[in-house]
């Protein structure tokens, strides 16, 4: 049985991040969830082959677009 894969909507806070914003996820908000921990998501944006760790709660670099 497969599973539907779950996706959240991400912006950027900081300027590291929206340089990763702009030049490596395309300006595109989407990310594929891969994990969840009690204190933290791993995340992969659409249009890359890379991840990345975002804190649920006061991460400096991302937050949810709810």
């Amino acid at each position: 049985m497969k599973t539907k894969k779950k996706f959240v909507t991400i912006k950027p806070k900081s300027p590291e991040a929206e340089y990763l914003f702009e030049y490596s996820m395309f300006r595109l908000q989407s990310c594929e969830l891969l994990e969840i921990t009690p204190e933290m998501y791993h995340l992969k944006p659409i249009k890359t082959n890379c991840s990345f760790w975002m804190k649920l709660t006061n991460d400096d670099h991302w937050e949810i677009d709810k």
